[in-house]
């Protein structure tokens, strides 16, 4: 499960972040941020974007740009 700052689950908009979770050990947790890197930078722009679109149009920017999580 993935939460946001504000304790909203979050795991619908961030599924590949999600999925690469599955594979850590039952009980983990882990404080980060999810990122998205364009053109060798940060871009802080697309990862609100995503934050705030609906969950198809979240999927649909995620196939084009997934996501990093840094914690």
């Amino acid at each position: 499960m993935l939460y946001a700052r504000c304790g909203r689950a979050v795991t619908q908009h961030w599924m590949d972040l999600a999925v690469a979770g599955m594979t850590l050990r039952p009980g983990t947790v882990l404080d980060g941020e999810a990122v998205i890197w364009r053109d060798g930078r940060l871009d802080f722009a697309a990862a609100q974007s995503r934050a705030a679109s609906s969950v198809t149009r979240a999927r649909a920017l995620a196939a084009r740009h997934p996501a990093s999580y840094v914690c």
